[in-house]
């Protein structure tokens, strides 16, 4: 029997060779084990419940990930919501990869350089509103049970996430021409984006005066520098 943690263990994962046992749960800390003995070699302090680990494979060089021995090292992901990866030898935080949402997204980087790749998301609720953007209608916005709207390129559903508003996205309505189009938030606020060339969506205005948050928007479809919107504070504004 393995005793060190003083609450729920909740993750186990073994070295390849068998001889290392890494634990972990809501304690926040992570305890290395060697097996042969029963003994901890060292217990890291991780500073979250931890509810995920992958140990990394004995004598191989993974200098992507900024390995620069061949140490064992293993991966962590918890409460924070970040993948970091750690060294059995020094107790220390090698580096964090990425983070993981809670909203069912699946988001690829490039190890190399950190750079974002692809998205695929899904919905952890209800979907409030939808709208088309980019040339031919290539793209679709969709505002769920989230400050964040997602961005779905339709032929090979890839997904760009939008973070800026700090509560539930109600509205969404787009311009004309489809390069355009606003949000409308829990946060009493709106926002402006644009699809650029490259079809990457960037937020280029925010806006506020309501005392409660934007239930309804109205682009005009004459020109794009006059928008309605209306708000739970029973007010509209033009």
């Amino acid at each position: 029997m393995l005793e060190s943690h003083y609450n729920a263990v909740t993750c186990l994962a073994f070295s390849t060779d068998r001889e290392t046992l890494v634990s972990s749960g809501s304690n926040q800390i992570c305890t290395i084990w060697e097996l042969s003995t029963g003994e901890v070699k060292r217990t890291i302090p991780v500073d979250e419940s931890i509810e995920s680990i992958i140990v990394l494979p004995e004598g191989v060089h993974f200098l992507p990930l900024n390995v620069k021995n061949f140490d064992l090292h293993f991966f962590t992901t918890g409460s924070k919501d970040i993948l970091r990866m750690w060294n059995t030898s020094t107790g220390t935080c090698v580096d964090e990869i990425f983070t993981i949402s809670a909203e069912h997204n699946i988001v690829f980087y490039n190890v190399r350089t950190r750079q974002l790749r692809k998205q695929f998301a899904g919905y952890d609720g209800e979907v409030l509103d939808i709208c088309f953007l980019g040339p031919g209608d290539s793209h679709i916005v969709v505002a769920t049970n989230s400050p964040q709207l997602k961005v779905f390129e339709l032929v090979m559903s890839d997904c760009q996430i939008l973070c800026s508003h700090t509560d539930t996205v109600l509205a969404l309505d787009f311009f004309p021409k489809g390069k355009l189009f606003v949000s409308g938030s829990k946060d009493k606020s709106f926002r402006v984006w644009r699809m650029k060339k490259t079809c990457w969506v960037v937020c280029v205005a925010r806006g506020l005066g309501h005392a409660e948050g934007v239930g309804a928007i109205a682009c005009s479809r004459m020109k794009e520098s006059f928008l309605v919107m209306a708000s739970q504070d029973c007010t509209i504004k033009v």
